[in-house]
């Protein structure tokens, strides 16, 4: 999770590839958020805040971006974050939803759709959908800012890179059947 170079944004970024090479445009962020922590002297729980500007700033400066995708890695064991499918493992996906926003319903309504598309074409792959709300948790992961926005936890912490870039590799597609399917809809008169 720390280490400068394998880290969870390797994931990003061949998520982002792997969408682009799909015909999906992609703008990826690289900020170092622990160090923005670090420089305003903030805490981890902090975390979203600091990311805020960021993300705001994306989606303000460029009108062509139609989703966010914020890319974890769980803090559960192995065993709750793998699955094999046809021989190979890949690391397990789950969908968080904030809910303590005005319209998380979009976002959740989203999330249940990839994660049904999903399990349709890799059987229990996703793990699911949860929202989270109450003391103890964010409750908007700055999902407020897109009804398009969602936070996908990659596998967690025991889990191989190649392992989360087969995951990856399924995001992709399925995101693309999605998102092309949808464009057609839109494209009808």
């Amino acid at each position: 999770a720390h280490h400068q170079e394998v880290n969870i944004s390797k994931v990003s970024q061949h998520l982002a590839k792997k969408l682009e090479a799909n015909g999906i445009g992609t703008t990826l962020d690289n900020t170092d958020h622990m160090s923005v922590l670090n420089e305003k002297g903030w805490s981890y729980s902090q975390s979203y805040r600091a990311s805020r500007e960021v993300v705001e700033a994306a989606v303000t400066s460029n009108k062509d971006i139609q989703y966010v995708f914020d890319i974890h890695r769980d803090s559960v064991q192995r065993k709750i974050t793998t699955k094999e499918i046809d021989g190979q493992s890949y690391a397990k996906i789950l969908f968080v939803v904030g809910a303590e926003y005005d319209s998380y319903e979009k976002n959740f309504a989203l999330a249940t759709t990839l994660n049904e598309l999903i399990n349709e074409k890799y059987p229990g792959l996703s793990r699911g959908v949860i929202t989270k709300e109450g003391p103890g948790s964010n409750g908007v992961y700055n999902q407020d800012i897109s009804e398009n926005a969602m936070l996908i936890e990659m596998g967690g912490y025991d889990n191989t890179l190649e392992e989360l870039y087969r995951s990856a590799d399924v995001v992709a597609e399925v995101f693309s059947e999605f998102y092309w399917d949808a464009e057609k809809v839109d494209a009808s008169p």
